[in-house]
């Protein structure tokens, strides 16, 4: 790696580069980037680009392209790390928490180290039912949990937005993707909601149950 200084000359950072990024779906692209563009930059530029989570992904400079064979020489590097100042033309994009296997009595969707916190879950009926869970979970698990707690039907619900009801989630997205920290539980097929539930509400979910 190429040692930045206050001396080094600008024109040595000048330019653009051509680079292969290797992608978690094991597709490879080719994209050309400035060489001065910091590597915390790039992975947004990466991740945004290809509708990935930034939170939830890291950048490996390579020293070569990737093989199975053998061990991957990853380079070091900071996060203001320029990209032309690391002696690479391959960047891989890695899922956090790679190669960390989950305790096998953990709860689905987490992963070991993982921070969490206290989700509140609005059940018809006007329940509430509270659980802690990580940020990265996907909805679709958090249904099956909540069904299971609750004697529920997974096929038959489906998750609103709290700072809109009339929209419906999705389960294949995380609660970081939609940034919330509560949810409801609505029949499948149900029309407008107001903001709460209101006492018609309650008693029409009711009758759509039974």
């Amino acid at each position: 790696m190429m040692h930045i200084t206050e001396d080094t000359p600008p024109d040595m950072l000048a330019g653009a580069m051509d680079l292969t990024v290797h992608l978690p779906t094991g597709r490879s692209v080719k994209m050309s980037v400035e060489r001065s563009t910091p590597m915390m930059d790039l992975l947004v530029q990466i991740v945004t680009a290809h509708h990935l989570q930034l939170s939830g992904h890291i950048l490996e400079a390579l020293e070569m392209a990737p093989s199975t064979g053998i061990s991957d020489k990853v380079l070091p590097y900071k996060p203001n790390t320029p990209i032309g100042a690391l002696d690479t033309q391959h960047i891989r994009v890695v899922p956090k928490n790679k190669g960390i296997p989950a305790p096998k009595n953990a709860p689905s969707g987490h992963q070991p180290f993982e921070s969490t916190f206290r989700l509140k879950v609005h059940l018809p009926r006007n329940q509430l039912y509270v659980t802690r869970v990580s940020q990265n979970v996907y909805l679709e698990d958090i249904m099956k949990k909540v069904c299971k707690e609750k004697d529920l039907d997974p096929s038959k619900y489906e998750f609103r937005h709290p700072g809109n009801l009339d929209e419906v989630l999705d389960p294949k997205l995380t609660l970081s993707d939609y940034q919330i920290t509560e949810i409801y539980v609505v029949s499948k097929g149900t029309g407008r909601l107001t903001q709460a539930f209101s006492t018609s509400d309650i008693m029409a979910l009711r009758k759509e149950e039974e």
